[in-house]
């Protein structure tokens, strides 16, 4: 079964018995080595997007996306959004934002790594199929629109997951993921892109 860094930290805290909402700030600043300035910053985001309520709603959580990219945005900032969630409230907490946020910035390759399993593995099955890396492609297509490169989703989610799929199972494990992103490092830009590009 597939390990999700951020649902590990989550429900760690769970298992302690309190909720992921719960984590103190100074706790979440320790873990992900915010400074005061950085998590004002994200709590600033959050209640900007959130209308100072203590949850952003996956429409709320598209806003983070929309305005920062020439295209549409609401294929990507879904599946993020679905990365964010969880505890599958069908809300992103202020905590759950602050961790995926960090999780994605992280220095450690190991939290880039699943983050980004994570955000392929939209059914949360633990491995990746080729419908999952189309479907990502297309939606990181999405967000850049006319400014995109003319790039054909299907030809490069056939070579990107030739390329990951060293078994020839038809699917993409951890493993096989973890070991092309070795190979491949490009393939963590998916869960930070630039609008710059």
């Amino acid at each position: 079964m597939q390990v999700h860094c951020i649902k590990d930290y989550t429900n760690e805290k769970a298992r302690m018995g309190g909720k992921p909402s719960t984590i103190p700030k100074k706790e979440l600043q320790e873990r992900f080595h915010l400074t005061n300035q950085q998590y004002e910053d994200l709590k600033q985001i959050f209640k900007e997007n959130s209308k100072g309520k203590s949850e952003l709603s996956k429409k709320e959580f598209r806003r983070v996306y929309s305005g920062r990219f020439p295209g549409n945005a609401t294929k990507f900032a879904d599946k993020m959004f679905d990365c964010f969630d969880t505890d599958g409230s069908g809300t992103v907490d202020f905590t759950e934002f602050v961790i995926g946020i960090c999780m994605m910035d992280s220095d450690k390759v190991e939290d880039k790594i699943n983050i980004a399993f994570s955000l392929f593995d939209s059914d949360k099955s633990g491995s990746i199929d080729r419908v999952e890396v189309r479907d990502l492609l297309r939606a990181y297509n999405d967000l850049f629109g006319s400014s995109a490169n003319e790039i054909n989703p299907q030809t490069v989610a056939n070579q990107l997951f030739d390329a990951m799929d060293r078994n020839n199972d038809d699917v993409i494990s951890k493993e096989e993921f973890t070991s092309a992103v070795h190979k491949i490092p490009e393939l963590l830009n998916l869960i930070r892109p630039d609008p710059g590009d």
